[in-house]
C-alpha cells in the first residue's frame, strides 16, 4: 500500500472516531467536502505532483477521497452491527442496523406503517428500526414518550433551518409550550365560535362544487374537491380575517396549489431519513417546500398590513401575544398552519366519507341522526348554537373517531432520548436514541380498540366498555406536542358531514372498488390518496333540507 492510500484509509478511521455520535448539517458537510477536495487538488498540482496533468490530478484526488469515505463507512458499518453499539441487544433486521435505507424505501412506497406492523409481529414490542432508532409498540411507551410531564423532545428531523422559528418546528418541550400559548387561545372553544360563519361559507362552496361537477361530468372526484376546500378554509381561518379569501374551489386550482402542502409534508418526512440531503436540496429555489414557504411569507406580510378585520382569525392571536413573533416567525407559523390544516383536514375528511359511503348501515344511521337533529323547524345554521349541537350527536362523533382511527395510518412521531438516557416500557435507552411508537399498530390493537380492530365499526365508540379506549387514539398525537388544531378539525369535520348529508344525496359511482381505493391510501407523514373517490351527488328533493344559508352565502 502506497503512503497516500494508507493516509486516506487512516483518515477515514480518524473521521469515524471524530464523527461518531455527532450530527453534521448536510449543506455544511457538502461545502466542507468540496473545499477539502479542491484544496487537495491545488496541493497536488502545485507541490506534490506538479508534473501531472490537471485531469490526472482531479482523478487521483477523487480516488483518494473515495478511499477515505470507504474506510469511514466500513468503520460505521462494523460499529453498528457490533456488540459495542449501545442498541446491539434490540432485535431487528441486520440491514436496518446498518442504514436508514429500508425505512426510506418503505416510506417512499407509502407503506412504512405496514412495514413497522410486520416488524413488531416478527420481533416483538421493541424493534431496532435503524442504526440509532427504536420503535416500541405499547401503551406505556405512549405515556412515557408523549404524554408524561417528562415527555421526550422532538428529534433533529424537525429542524428545517427556516428563517423563522415556528411552533411546529420547536424541538424543546418547554420552549414549545411558551410559543404555543397564542395558538391555544386561537384554538379555544370561544375562538372557534367566531370561525363558524366563515366555515359555513366555505363548506357551502364545497356543496356547490360537488353538485356542479356531477351535473357537468356525471360524477365528481371528492378527494380533489375536498383538498381545494381544505386549503381555502385553512387560508381563511389562518389569515383571512381582513376579508381576503382563497378561491381554489371556484377556479379548480389550475396551479395545483392545494397539492403542495401534501407534497412538502411528504418531502419533509422522506428526507427525515436523509437530513443531510434535505439540507442541500432545500436551497434550490424551485423546491415545493420553498414555494410553500414563500407563499406563507407573502400572506403574513399582507395580513400584517391589514388595518381592519372582519373576524378574528388565527393570525390575530399571534400578533396580540405579549411576545409577538417577528415576520419570519409569523411566516413559519403560517406555513405550519397551512400545511397541517390542508393535509390533515383533506385526507381525514376524504377517508371519513369513504368509510361512511362504503358502509350503507352507518350511512343510513348517520343521515337519520342528522335529519332528526335538524328538521325543518330547527335547521342547521351558521351559528355557534348549531355547531355546538353537532358536538352532541353520538353517531356523528363515533363515525368520525372510527374513521380517524383507521385513517390514522402513521408510522410514528420521532422523539429523542435526553442526556442520561431514559427507561421506556422497561427498556433502557441511551442518550441520543431516536424512539417512537408505531401509531397505526396501536390503532389496530385489540387491547386498545376491541375485537376486529381492522373493521370499520363506530359502535365501539358508542357505549362505555364497547371496545374503544379513547386515550389510545393518536391521530393528532398526544401530550404537550399534540396537534393544537384538533378541536377545530373535529368541528370542521362535523360541519362538513352535516351540511353535505343534509343538503345532498350521495352515493359512490357504480363499480367503485373500495378495496382498490383503500389499497391506494398510503402515508409519508402526509396521507396520500392515490385513487379518486368518485361519487354521484344530487341535491335533496325536500323543499327545506334542514339547512339555513348565511346571508353572505
Amino acid at each position: 500500500m502506497n503512503p497516500e492510500a494508507f493516509a486516506a484509509l487512516t483518515g477515514g478511521v480518524v473521521l469515524f472516531l471524530g464523527l461518531r455520535g455527532r450530527m453534521v448539517q448536510g449543506d455544511i458537510a457538502a461545502a466542507t467536502l468540496a473545499a477539502s477536495y479542491f484544496s487537495m487538488v491545488i496541493l497536488y498540482a502545485t507541490v506534490l505532483r506538479p508534473e501531472c496533468s490537471l485531469l490526472a490530478t482531479l482523478g487521483h484526488t477523487a480516488y483518494l477521497v473515495l478511499q477515505t469515505f470507504a474506510a469511514l463507512w466500513a468503520c460505521f458499518i462494523a460499529y453498528r452491527i457490533s456488540p459495542l453499539h449501545p442498541l446491539y441487544n434490540f432485535p431487528g433486521p441486520v440491514l436496518n442496523r446498518v442504514t436508514e435505507l429500508p425505512l426510506a424505501y418503505t416510506a417512499a412506497r407509502l407503506k412504512r406503517h405496514l412495514y413497522l406492523c410486520r416488524l413488531h409481529e416478527i420481533y416483538g414490542p421493541a424493534v431496532r428500526t435503524g442504526p440509532n432508532s427504536i420503535s416500541i409498540n405499547s401503551k406505556s411507551a405512549v405515556y412515557r414518550i408523549h404524554k408524561s410531564a417528562q415527555c421526550l423532545n422532538k428529534t433533529d428531523a424537525y429542524d428545517l433551518h427556516l428563517k423563522g422559528e415556528g411552533v411546529f418546528f420547536i424541538k424543546e418541550r418547554d420552549r414549545h409550550a411558551l410559543r404555543r400559548r397564542p395558538w391555544n387561545r386561537a384554538m379555544s372553544h370561544e375562538a372557534i365560535q367566531e370561525y363558524i360563519e366563515p366555515l359555513f361559507r366555505t363548506t357551502q362552496a364545497l356543496v356547490n362544487r360537488l353538485t356542479e361537477d356531477t351535473q357537468a361530468k356525471g360524477s365528481v372526484d371528492f378527494v380533489r374537491c375536498v383538498t381545494q376546500w381544505s386549503f381555502d378554509t385553512a387560508a381563511l381561518i389562518t389569515f383571512g380575517g381582513n376579508g381576503t379569501e382563497m378561491s381554489l374551489l371556484a377556479s379548480d386550482d389550475p396551479d395545483d396549489l392545494a397539492e403542495k402542502p401534501m407534497i412538502s409534508l411528504a418531502s419533509f418526512e422522506f428526507f427525515s431519513h436523509f437530513p443531510w440531503l434535505f439540507h442541500i436540496l432545500k436551497h434550490f429555489p424551485s423546491s415545493v417546500f420553498r414555494q410553500v414557504e414563500e407563499f406563507s411569507l407573502k400572506q403574513a406580510e399582507r395580513r400584517l398590513q391589514a388595518e381592519k378585520i372582519q373576524f378574528k382569525d388565527v393570525f390575530s392571536y399571534w400578533i396580540e401575544d405579549t411576545e409577538r413573533p417577528n415576520l419570519d416567525e409569523l411566516a413559519t407559523d403560517s406555513l405550519a398552519a397551512i400545511v397541517a390544516a390542508t393535509e390533515t383536514l383533506s385526507s381525514m375528511t376524504s377517508l371519513v366519507f369513504f368509510f361512511i359511503l362504503s358502509n350503507p348501515h352507518w350511512h343510513r344511521t348517520l343521515c337519520a341522526e342528522l335529519r332528526a337533529a335538524f328538521p325543518t323547524h330547527a335547521p342547521l345554521s351558521a351559528s355557534p348554537a348549531s355547531a355546538d349541537t353537532l358536538d352532541t350527536l353520538p353517531v356523528l362523533t363515533a363515525v368520525i373517531q372510527e374513521s380517524f382511527r383507521l385513517g390514522g395510518i402513521f408510522s410514528g412521531l420521532p422523539r429523542v432520548v435526553p442526556p442520561g438516557g431514559a427507561t421506556v416500557d422497561g427498556h433502557h435507552l441511551p442518550a441520543g436514541t431516536t424512539v417512537s411508537v408505531p401509531i397505526y399498530a396501536q390503532h389496530l390493537s385489540e387491547d386498545n380498540f376491541g375485537a376486529e380492530p381492522a373493521v370499520f365499526n363506530p359502535a365501539r365508540w358508542l357505549a362505555p366498555g364497547a371496545g374503544a379506549d379513547r386515550n389510545a387514539l393518536l391521530t393528532f398525537g398526544a401530550g404537550p406536542f399534540n396537534c393544537v388544531g384538533q378541536r377545530l378539525a373535529y368541528k370542521q369535520t362535523r360541519l362538513v358531514l352535516a351540511r353535505v348529508f343534509l343538503l345532498l344525496d350521495i352515493e359512490l359511482v357504480d363499480g367503485f372498488d373500495a378495496a382498490r381505493f383503500w389499497a391506494g391510501v398510503g402515508n409519508l407523514r402526509a396521507t396520500v390518496i392515490r385513487e379518486p373517490l368518485k361519487m354521484v351527488v344530487r341535491r335533496r328533493s325536500a323543499q327545506n333540507p334542514g339547512v339555513v344559508f348565511p346571508a353572505s352565502a
